[in-house]
């Protein structure tokens, strides 16, 4: 560039009306990079000069032309070759130079300036509204640009691409139709060009969230601000490219405007959890808990019983608790993980509240899980995480305090922070998980504990965590649980992870023993007592899973789902649940998870009932009500074992024994001939009246005919087909394996034997039975 500005003038006239940008006979696209870049120097040269200078009216003319000439560039590069503008980080450069450059220091001028009502304040407050509606207007025109030429759909393009992800991880085929292509490498392409555009979009909407940020900050509006329009923004920038958490890294820094402390936790580990998470949001998360603990000693470091508002109490207490996991400090944390289960246990608990409590521990969770697989492998030659993949810190200009941590400081939530816990033994993070693991059942407990589904709204992501790391979870509980039988001195933190724990299973089992839950139907949950058709429904995606779609603890849950359904907010097809369709869903999984625990030996309190189909908790009450059936069960076996002996020996004197019998051993039976539709829609009824032992049901051939037809296929009655096939040649097995002395009495189901037939449906007529029996 040269320093006259008229020559500028005619050069920069002369390139933007050029050649197209991929014309290479004249500028091509790093022809424009070239001369962006000698704008960037002429530009600071402008401002280095301005701020020398009393006259500068004459240098901010030139100053602001080569702004409005450096944001056209830059804007035809991004319209014409995003792979390059996202290579050299071109979205950023526009914003840094163009933009927020000069907005801060007119913002700065503002704050040194005292008084409002004065000239110089008011024309630089026109100015700042100035610069912040054409950067408004110009970044709009941009999102509406790219978003037009690539034909997005900013509602659903992050989870296009995420699903994209997760069918090229699976198979070449994509998930749906909107990403069918000719083949897997234009498919690439596809998806490489789309999340190109993204990324682009993402960047801008952040930008536009932080001039909507701006301008509330200037607004001379007394009392509290109004920050919809930037939290907005951010939210619709966290959807278009979920693997990105700079958006909710921001969404963190608005709750701080707020005094939200809750928000900024609940986002910054938001962030932390992403795929490519925000560079600041540990520093600035670690700064929180710096002013939380110097903002009101009193409440963090007592047990705040002075607190009216429950719930108020509640988010200090689990804060508190979390500050311990986030510093590793072990000293103070069975006092404060007490309080806060206490608390809990009074509090009453809305879902949102419970999500975002919920997700801060399972984010905790899995940072403990990769800190300790990171301490197996410490010499290995490097620790940076594999998620950050940019070097620009464009965030770093919202830290407010520069802390000292160093290191790993978007992927380490706990490992830096305190020095005298730089080792972090096996022993230490395992008690730190252990309080994690109590704070997260109690919570759910507390969810579940009015017998309500909805409680389950707030809480389902927790259910489907834990089963991707159960055993982590049965690694310490029966480490605890081996330390109790050897009677060694066992710490608080394990004595209440252990009786947390306890106390949810056994609340667990009462929650799903219900005949009837309040917002699912009866038919609904007949329908989840098959296997098959409860996988399919656990398969299904609900709203909790497009809220934390693209968060990597959940990655491994929400790749498993069949997206192919297009049932989901936001689905292709506009199809949605309703709230009690994602009820049944919700109950499907917590059954998947139920069972799954209690298939596990280590939870010997937790089983379930194969033929009543009911989860059974098994407490020394329960233990001793169960020896006493097996007692009674035994006597009576060994009774009528003797009063068969007693007939043999009265057949071998001549003398024939009376029957039937009138004495011990006795029973009222009842015989049941059931056809197919029963096997498949009421098979959980059929299970309880074989295990009363009063009813002796009678499957007729026909309906096992039928049953062999009905198994092909994909539909609820073929699943159910199975499932009944199943069980019958289960059954029907046990009875052929049993001694013919027993079979009467032992199993009380069999097949239509041949010669057992009427002439006519007529003579049937008699038979039938009420149906509520």
């Amino acid at each position: 560039m040269s320093t006259n500005a008229n020559e500028d003038r005619e050069r920069i006239k002369d390139l933007l009306e050029g050649a197209p940008i991929n014309d290479t006979s004249n500028y091509g696209s790093y022809d424009f990079y070239s001369e962006a870049s000698d704008l960037e120097r002429e530009l600071k040269k402008q401002d280095y000069q301005r701020r020398q200078l009393k006259n500068v009216n004459e240098i901010e003319q030139e100053t602001e032309f080569i702004r409005n000439c450096l944001k056209d560039v830059y804007e035809d590069i991004i319209l014409s070759d995003l792979q390059l503008a996202i290579e050299h980080g071109i979205e950023e450069r526009l914003w840094r130079h163009v933009f927020y450059s000069y907005v801060e220091e007119l913002r700065i001028r503002l704050r040194k300036n005292k008084q409002p009502q004065s000239h110089e304040y008011q024309m630089v407050y026109l100015e700042l509204s100035r610069y912040l509606d054409m950067g408004t207007g110009f970044y709009h025109t941009l999102v509406n640009t790219i978003k037009i030429s690539e034909g997005m759909n900013l509602n659903t393009i992050g989870i296009d691409l995420l699903l994209s992800t997760f069918a090229s991880s699976a198979s070449p085929t994509p998930p749906s139709p909107s990403h069918k292509r000719s083949s897997p490498e234009s498919h690439t392409a596809y998806s490489s060009r789309k999340q190109l555009a993204a990324e682009c979009i993402q960047r801008c909407l952040i930008y536009l969230g932080d001039l909507a940020r701006y301008r509330e900050c200037i607004a001379d509006v007394e009392g509290n601000k109004k920050w919809e329009f930037a939290k907005r923004f951010y939210l619709t920038a966290a959807k278009v490219f979920l693997d990105n958490g700079k958006a909710q890294g921001q969404l963190a820094v608005l709750a701080a405007y707020s005094e939200n402390d809750l928000d900024i936790v609940y986002w910054d580990t938001f962030s932390l959890a992403t795929k490519q998470p925000s560079l600041i949001a540990e520093d600035n998360l670690q700064n929180f808990y710096t002013q939380f603990v110097m903002r009101t000693p009193e409440m963090v470091l007592s047990d705040a019983e002075t607190t009216e508002d429950n719930n108020i109490k509640l988010v200090w207490q689990f804060l508190s608790v979390h500050l311990c996991l986030f510093n590793q400090d072990t000293s103070s944390l069975p006092k404060r993980l007490n309080a806060l289960l206490k608390t809990i246990e009074t509090s009453v608990l809305s879902p949102p509240t419970v999500t975002k409590l919920v997700f801060i521990i399972i984010y905790t969770l899995w940072d403990f899980r990769r800190q300790s697989l990171r301490s197996s492998n410490a010499k290995r030659s490097s620790r940076e995480s594999k998620y950050l993949t940019s070097p620009t810190n464009r965030e770093g200009r919202y830290v407010t305090k520069p802390t000292s941590r160093e290191g790993n400081s978007a992927n380490n939530l706990a490992g830096s922070s305190t020095s005298a816990n730089a080792s972090n033994t096996d022993g230490h993070i395992k008690t730190l998980q252990q309080a994690a693991f109590a704070v997260g059942f109690a919570l759910c407990l507390r969810a579940i504990e009015n017998l309500d589904t909805k409680g389950l709204r707030g809480s389902i992501i927790w259910y489907d965590y834990i089963q991707s790391i159960l055993e982590g979870l049965v690694q310490s509980y029966a480490h605890v649980k081996a330390e109790r039988e050897k009677g060694s001195t066992e710490d608080d933190v394990a004595q209440t992870f252990i009786t947390t724990v306890t106390s949810f299973l056994k609340f667990l089992a009462t929650f799903l023993a219900r005949p009837l839950l309040s917002s699912v139907s009866q038919s609904s949950l007949l329908s989840l007592s098959s296997r098959d058709s409860k996988i399919l429904l656990t398969k299904r995606p609900i709203t909790e899973d497009i809220e934390f779609l693209g968060i990597v603890p959940l990655r491994p849950v929400h790749e498993g789902l069949d997206w192919s359904v297009g049932m989901y907010p936001g689905a292709y097809n506009g199809e949605e649940y309703k709230s009690e369709e994602e009820d049944e869903v919700r109950i499907a999984r917590v059954l998947g998870f139920a069972k799954r625990v209690a298939e596990i030996k280590t939870f010997e309190i937790f089983t379930y009932n194969e033929q009543t189909g009911m989860f059974i908790f098994l407490d020394e009450e329960t233990k001793k009500r169960e020896r006493q059936r097996l007692m009674k069960i035994m006597a009576e076996q060994r009774l009528r074992e003797q009063v068969t002996s007693l007939e043999a020996g009265l057949t071998k004197l001549g003398i024939q024994p009376a029957s039937p019998h009138n004495g011990v051993g006795t029973y009222t039976e009842k015989t049941c001939l059931i056809d197919v539709g029963v096997l498949i829609d009421c098979l959980t009824t059929v299970k309880k009246w074989i295990a009363d032992n009063h009813t002796e049901v009678i499957v007729p051939l026909d309906a096992i005919d039928v049953l062999d037809v009905l198994k092909k296929g994909s539909d609820a009655k073929n699943i159910h087909a199975r499932d009944a096939i199943r069980y019958l040649d289960t059954q029907l097995q046990k009875r052929q394996l049993s001694q013919p002395s027993s079979l009467d009495r032992e199993h009380f189901i069999r097949a239509q034997n041949i010669n057992e037939k009427l002439s006519s449906w007529n003579e049937a007529e008699e038979y039938l039975i009420d149906q509520r029996v």
